[in-house]
């Protein structure tokens, strides 16, 4: 670890993508912490158990502010995933998808239009339920709710660039890494809450001791979902497959890894913004009816989370499918001369690929939706203050981004050896 870190820090190339993304994340805080002019931020009061303490929790806290930046991320991450849904469904879409890189970049384009749509009406409809259930707003009239949403808007749009820089210019996804960085900024209250919650306000030696307890057991529930984090991301199926021809390392066998959890933090992601599409959309006919689904919903009653695991684990399939697409993968095990042993090539190969990856993936999908939902069924146990800060939705993507960062820096210094010794 200290020769990686001593690499990085000679690296000048990772130190400027470094420096680089850093100052993206300070423009970004400033912008989670800026409120909407003409919001009361005082009069909003999200609870800790509805699903909307997620979306703040990948915000960093901005839609408590009612920021500029409170609509986050979210609409593009959602429009990148629909357009990825349809390019099986529309012709269109499909052709652009297999047209390599100027494909991609018209479906990318299509997508940033329905992220802007998907973003006024996110706008719309969570200026228009908060300011009916906490009066956020004095004096609400079109010309006030229009400005709302409006700088809502835009600031998803400024958002979603800083994104783009990061991704072009820094270490890593930008999107992914926005939303790490939200998620981090709140771990260090979260810790302070839980212990004044638990510790500084305990009254007496007894309710001390208790209060000890307790928070002992919040950091090491929280070091426990770390560790299983980092297991699932890590650990992988090697299917064994051979080669018509020799290896570079003069062998004809190998291996394909199969990742348990192929499908990454998207779940997670996904799954949160499914959830609270119903309740955004409910808020502009009925404020009672939104309260009843907000209720309904919460991630601290038994519907709310089953609901909320079962969406993980069955996009955890889903996704799986889309990054590992069987068909494609058998095409080109034909293509490059690879085969698996006593399997024929064709549709045999690409059943017994669908066997192997829908197992691994059970076994992932299982433990992913344990982590996303363990946190809210042990709360009450732990005397956690805010669930959300210790869900497991939010240490799923801060461990998996980090460890996808930490790859990408290996990438880069790969890169730049590789360079070194072409250039003398």
């Amino acid at each position: 670890m200290l020769k990686n870190v001593k690499d990085i820090i000679s690296n000048r190339v990772i130190i400027r993508k470094i420096l680089f993304t850093l100052l993206i994340f300070l423009v970004y805080r400033f912008g989670c912490i800026l409120t909407v002019p003409g919001v009361n931020k005082e009069m909003l009061k999200i609870s800790t158990d509805s699903i909307f303490s997620i979306m703040n929790l990948f915000g960093g806290g901005s839609l408590a502010n009612f920021s500029i930046f409170a609509l986050g991320i979210g609409p593009f991450i959602t429009s990148g995933i629909v357009i990825e849904l349809l390019s099986d469904v529309i012709p269109l879409l499909h052709e652009w998808k297999h047209e390599g890189n100027k494909g991609r970049k018209k479906m990318e384009r299509a997508g940033r239009f329905l992220g802007v749509v998907l973003a006024v009406v996110q706008a719309s409809s969570i200026t228009y339920a908060f300011n009916h259930q906490y009066w956020i707003m004095d004096d609400p009239d079109l010309i006030s709710y229009l400005f709302v949403i409006t700088m809502l808007t835009g600031g998803a749009l400024a958002v979603s660039w800083l994104a783009d820089q990061i991704t072009l210019h820094g270490i890593g996804n930008g999107m992914s890494l926005l939303i790490f960085a939200g998620i981090v900024s709140e771990l260090p209250g979260t810790f302070i809450s839980n212990f004044n919650a638990t510790v500084i306000n305990a009254v007496g030696s007894e309710h001390l001791l208790q209060g000890i307890a307790h928070f002992a057991c919040f950091t090491v529930l929280y070091l426990l979902l770390i560790l299983g984090v980092i297991l699932i991301e890590t650990a992988e199926k090697r299917l064994t497959i051979m080669c018509t021809k020799k290896l570079s390392n003069g062998s004809t066998a190998t291996y394909m890894p199969i990742r348990l959890n192929s499908a990454g933090v998207l779940p997670v992601i996904f799954a949160q913004t499914i959830m609270t599409v119903p309740q955004t959309l409910i808020s502009f006919f009925s404020i009672d009816l939104y309260s009843k689904a907000n209720g309904l919903l919460s991630l601290e009653t038994v519907t709310g989370l089953a609901i909320y695991g079962l969406l993980t684990f069955v996009l955890t399939f889903f996704y799986t499918s889309v990054v590992l697409d069987k068909e494609e993968i058998s095409e080109n095990f034909k293509k490059q001369g690879f085969f698996i042993p006593n399997i024929r090539i064709g549709r045999d190969t690409e059943h017994q690929l669908s066997v192997t990856i829908n197992r691994t993936t059970l076994i992932g999908a299982f433990s992913l939706t344990v982590i996303a939902c363990l946190p809210y069924i042990l709360s009450p146990f732990a005397s956690v203050t805010d669930t959300a800060a210790l869900g497991g939705t939010g240490i799923i993507v801060a461990v998996g981004v980090a460890m996808e960062m930490l790859k990408h820096m290996d990438t880069v210094q790969k890169e730049n050896r590789y360079e070194k010794v072409h250039l003398f």
